[in-house]
């Protein structure tokens, strides 16, 4: 899997996880991705553009409460 590696930052290793994360009403990609980002992205625009694309979100990032998005992480290993 493209997604699945590893890259060392300050000395630590870290490794590319996914969890799900349960739309609820009022959140964007911007307020999830803001909640869930971590070391691995430069910034959060880099995070939000990869939750577009592995949850197939149309340009307009449209959420809908109840519904689930994938939400890729780097995790210390």
């Amino acid at each position: 899997d493209a997604f699945d590696f590893f890259f060392f930052f300050s000395q630590k290793s870290y490794q590319k996880q996914y969890m799900l994360v349960q739309i609820e009403k009022g959140d964007t990609v911007w307020s999830i991705a803001e909640e869930h980002m971590s070391p691995g992205y430069d910034e959060l625009a880099e995070l939000i553009e990869e939750i577009g694309f592995i949850n197939n979100l149309d340009d307009s990032y449209s959420l809908q409460s109840g519904k689930v998005l994938m939400i890729p992480y780097y995790a210390e290993v």
